[in-house]
């Protein structure tokens, strides 16, 4: 690339040269991908919880059972027959039929 078509100033491109020699000082010292994964595989093994009872248990700690007194009791009884007044009501929000005018 030509300098005289860089849009960079020297400064610039001087910044950016010194950032690319610390990013490679970095990645030399950066560990390799076989002792990386055993890194992770030795954390994994270190921070593995314990057995689920145990999780649930310290999970459940210091909590309350809802009491049973304070259920609604559901009665299942039988629909009552309507009443006069109640069929009254249901004739009067229907209507008349228009057939019978005709």
């Amino acid at each position: 690339m030509a300098q005289s078509s860089s849009s960079f100033n020297k400064d610039a491109q001087q910044a950016l040269r010194a950032l690319k020699q610390q990013l490679k000082v970095t990645q030399s010292t950066t560990p390799t991908t076989s002792n990386a994964k055993n890194s992770i595989a030795e954390k994994r093994a270190v921070d593995t919880p314990p057995d689920e009872d145990a999780l649930f248990k310290q999970a459940m700690s210091g909590v309350q059972p809802i009491k049973q007194t304070d259920v609604a009791i559901v009665s299942s009884s039988k629909p009552k027959k309507p009443t006069a007044q109640i069929l009254a009501k249901r004739a009067a929000a229907v209507g008349q039929d228009d057939f019978s005018a005709q």
